[in-house]
């Protein structure tokens, strides 16, 4: 990879991760990780591991769509709490904290006349 080249090049330290697809066709990711060292000899090499990652990106992608899902269930919630089901307008709850804002900026009297 290019980052492997670019590590062989600085002769600095390598990190990555790649996916792989076995022969049966599933998908496994790869975590990749390498020191540069000079070795007895004098010659430059790396010392490195890699190993499979795939359990950890599948949680992560699972939490990231809970999370986007629960982000998206609290906006809906807002939402109804706020809005008239039938015309979707803003209802007096929203009015009444609407207003109340108003009412808390400093320096600011509010009123309402409603007929």
């Amino acid at each position: 990879s290019a980052l492997f080249e670019e590590a062989i090049r600085n002769r600095s330290d390598y990190a990555s991760e790649f996916r792989i697809i076995r022969p049966n066709g599933a998908v496994r990711h790869i975590r990749s990780r390498a020191k540069y060292f000079v070795d007895g000899q004098g010659e430059p090499c790396f010392i490195g591991a890699e190993w499979d990652v795939t359990d950890d990106v599948l949680r992560n992608e699972q939490l990231a769509r809970e999370r986007e899902a629960a982000d998206s269930s609290r906006a809906d919630a807002r939402y109804a709490a706020d809005h008239d089901y039938l015309t979707g307008l803003l209802n007096r709850r929203a009015f009444d904290e609407a207003f109340a804002a108003l009412g808390r900026e400093a320096g600011r009297i509010v009123s309402v006349c409603h007929i």
